[in-house]
Parts: structure tokens; C-alpha cells; sequence
């Protein structure tokens, strides 16, 4: 009877389906640990980062004027304010980063400190 399960094909076929069931378990169980310590690392930087604000855009100076636009339909006359926007010819940008790393539990989450000096010049045309 052994050596008919020895020989079989179908014996180790089952043998080999049951091994790689059984070695399922420990990997659902590391996934579920990885998936964990994400979840946890997540909160931590929404924890240090909820004090210390969210990223940032940085915009230059921008110089907006108010004109009238009038437009004629049939005998009306139309007059609508629109704004112009004006972007610097010359635009100067100075400033130091500091980083700094603070901690949560084993996660390390790096902020950032900076002074900017923004200047920026318009020319008429």
C-alpha cells in the first residue's frame, strides 16, 4: 500500500496542494503585520504633521487690476469688471530649510522649517 503511495502522482500532487495551504498561514498572518505597521506609521505622520501643517505651495507676488470690458448686444451696452493678472518680469527667492526629525513610537517622521525672502519686480510695458 506504501509503495503505491509512493509511486502515485496523485498522492504527491495532494501532498504538495496540502504544503503550500498549510504555508498560506504564515504569510496572511505577515501581510496583516506589514498592513498594521502602515496603518500605524500613517497615523503617525498625521499626528506630528496635524501640528506642524501640511505641505505648502509657495507663489510669487502677483499684481491684479480691475478694468471694465463693455461690450454692445443689439441696443444694450454691457459692462463687465475683469481683473488682469500681472506675473513679475524678475523674481528673487532667498531662504534657509531646516530639517528636523520627530519621533512616534519606532516611526521617524522628518519636518521642515524655512524664512523665505520673496521679491519680484514689475515692469510696464
Amino acid at each position: 500500500m506504501y509503495e503505491q503511495l509512493k509511486n502515485s502522482q496523485f498522492a504527491r500532487l495532494l501532498l504538495i496542494t496540502f504544503l503550500i495551504l498549510v504555508l498560506q498561514i504564515p504569510t496572511a498572518m505577515l501581510q496583516g503585520l506589514v498592513s498594521d505597521r502602515q496603518n500605524l506609521r500613517q497615523e503617525a505622520i498625521s499626528s506630528i504633521t496635524s501640528n506642524w501643517g501640511r505641505e505648502q505651495a509657495i507663489l510669487g507676488p502677483q499684481l491684479y487690476v480691475p478694468y471694465i470690458r463693455r461690450s454692445q448686444v443689439g441696443k444694450d451696452e454691457k459692462a463687465d469688471v475683469k481683473y488682469g493678472t500681472f506675473l513679475p518680469d524678475d523674481l528673487q527667492v532667498t531662504g534657509n530649510l531646516k530639517t528636523e526629525v520627530r519621533y512616534r513610537g519606532i516611526f521617524e517622521v522628518p519636518i521642515y522649517q524655512t524664512k523665505l525672502d520673496i521679491r519680484g519686480r514689475i515692469c510696464p510695458s
